[in-house]
């Protein structure tokens, strides 16, 4: 098993997507995550992207290689842009103020 975290700062990930725009936006988010685009919202979606990288799970960072959704009961999930498969050995949790998003994605390795 190995554990991956991640902390955004609200007001410095704003900063930029108001710097880096639409091609911010597209260059880590696929289409549907971007359904609800509140600053707090997509910087959760970004911690959970950077906690799933450290967890080791991808040799390399692209975040469009993950889609981060969630399942009937509401509870974050990922997808794997590339199989459209809910990868199910990833747990995730979000978690954000006005200030800070937080996420944290354990993957659940074979022994």
């Amino acid at each position: 098993m190995t554990i991956g975290i991640d902390v955004v700062d609200i007001e410095e990930f704003s900063q930029k997507i108001v710097s880096g725009k639409q091609a911010f936006l597209n260059r880590h988010f696929c289409r549907q995550e971007l359904h609800d685009q509140k600053t707090e919202h997509l910087a959760g979606i970004f911690a959970a992207k950077e906690a799933i990288f450290k967890t080791g799970y991808f040799s390399k960072f692209d975040c469009l290689l993950i889609q981060i959704t969630k399942d009937e009961n509401n509870v974050p999930m990922v997808i794997d842009s590339l199989s459209s498969r809910p990868i199910s050995n990833m747990h995730l949790s979000i978690s954000h103020s006005k200030k800070t998003a937080v996420a944290i994605a354990i993957w659940e390795t074979k022994k």
